[in-house]
């Protein structure tokens, strides 16, 4: 009896795992670019439930790879593609700080979605991580109509400026408590290959 019921459970566990895999698989994507440069990719399941995601990544290094993005992560985008929710996301037309750029082809990326005649969602839910939730917050700020939500996940919310002064005031400490007599420079640094090097 055991051992049925261990296979069951088995089982279970398989169809639960390979079924939001099934439903990932009939998902369409539709990818795109706009005059700016950008690119966009939206995922839309055949048991779209109504809700629109706008996914806003973090800060890429320049020079690095900039593809669209949909959702932060594989695992995330698969549970909620199988729950019904649609994804979009843009890459933004240049890598960096891209805030500029950031919140207008985000703003495109959801006019793509409704060219595309998928039907008007239900509601409209902006997140992102990091810098993307930044750039969360500021497409709430600049375009209320747009959304019904936002869930901005670490977002540097104080802005560019607030945040590397808090920086700034962390390494003055450091370098007063630890080393004030170092001549590490924290600001204005003159040579900064000897003064990441520096070992006094």
């Amino acid at each position: 009896m055991g051992r049925k019921l261990f296979v069951s459970l088995v089982i279970a566990a398989l169809a639960a795992a390979v079924a939001p895999m099934s439903v990932a698989a009939a998902t369409t994507t539709y990818t795109g670019s706009f005059a700016d440069g950008a690119t966009y990719r939206i995922d839309v399941p055949s048991n779209w439930n109504g809700t629109l995601l706008l996914y806003s990544h973090g800060y890429v290094t320049p020079g690095s790879a900039n593809p669209a993005r949909d959702v932060g992560d594989g695992a995330t985008g698969a549970y909620l593609l199988g729950a019904g929710y649609a994804l979009a996301g843009s890459s933004y037309a240049h890598t960096g700080w891209a805030l500029q750029e950031a919140i207008p082809d985000q703003i495109a990326t959801l006019d793509a979605f409704n060219r595309l005649g998928l039907g008007t969602p239900s509601r409209t839910i902006a997140w992102g991580h990091s810098l993307g939730g930044m750039i969360t917050a500021g497409l709430l700020q600049a375009h209320p109509d747009r959304f019904d939500a936002a869930l901005p996940m670490c977002g540097v919310l104080a802005g560019g400026v607030a945040v590397w002064n808090e920086g700034l005031d962390s390494e003055f400490v450091i370098k007063q408590l630890l080393a004030p007599s170092s001549s590490l420079q924290l600001v204005r640094i003159t040579n900064p290959g000897a003064n990441f090097n520096l070992s006094e």
